[in-house]
């Protein structure tokens, strides 16, 4: 396994605790140090979006097991779709085969690709929403028909990639705000404002967890700030 080891068994332990538990008394969030039936528990962790973890206890119960080569045939099914998916954004950015061929075996063939290709946690599932989202945009500013649609689009995957990890969320407005530029010459535009609205709305989503498993707005607003001084400043508080 090349990907993060770290973070895939924490998620294990996540699929193993909700495929023996069930989502509802954590409110969706993971328990890591889960080992299996009869464990009991309680590190709960409220700091991270917890979508990667709800996705393999999904993959867990719909198994109907949490062994760890089973519960990565899902995220492989992913990695297989991306592949795909970077060849089309690369052929409708650049328009030309060659080009998009070279530059997408390039991709794939690189670390970048190959090391999370079988990542229960977040890495591939947040790239995956990257390229989405970049083709998304891209068809919503040059494609007459069904902007509406892409406009949706874009916002859908804002929110989901907000409960994936934190940190897409600067590359997307990095993304609208560029796009805005350079096809409206404006900064405030519908493909900026109402994904911006979209990435609140999927942090809050991610807090209304935090809310409903603490019990209390003032707890988890302590808990969450603390996260953020912790990953700003490398500072417990």
């Amino acid at each position: 396994m090349y990907g993060d080891s770290y973070s895939d068994i924490n998620t294990l332990s996540a699929a193993r605790y909700f495929h023996d538990s069930g989502f509802l008394k954590t409110y969706g969030l993971p328990m890591h140090q889960y080992s299996g039936a009869g464990d009991t528990s309680t590190n709960v962790y409220t700091r991270y979006p917890a979508l990667p973890d709800i996705l393999a206890g999904v993959y867990a119960t719909v198994l109907n097991t949490a062994k760890e080569p089973l519960l990565r045939i899902f995220p492989i099914l992913l990695a297989m779709l991306w592949f795909f998916l970077i060849y089309r954004v690369l052929d409708t950015l650049l328009k030309d085969k060659t080009q998009a061929f070279i530059g997408g075996s390039i991709i794939v063939l690189s670390n970048y690709f190959i090391a999370w290709g079988d990542n229960l946690h977040k890495h591939a599932l947040e790239e995956f929403f990257k390229w989405l989202y970049v083709y998304c945009i891209y068809r919503y500013f040059t494609v007459e028909e069904r902007k509406n649609i892409w406009l949706l689009a874009m916002c859908i995957v804002f929110i989901l990639a907000v409960n994936v990890s934190f940190e897409p969320a600067t590359y997307l407005a990095v993304v609208s705000i560029g796009f805005s530029l350079i096809y409206k010459r404006k900064l405030f535009t519908a493909a900026t404002i109402l994904p911006g609205i979209a990435a609140v709305a999927g942090f809050l989503l991610h807090f209304w967890q935090d809310i409903a498993y603490w019990g209390s707005f003032d707890v988890a607003f302590e808990d969450m700030k603390a996260a953020f001084v912790l990953r700003t400043t490398g500072e417990e508080t």
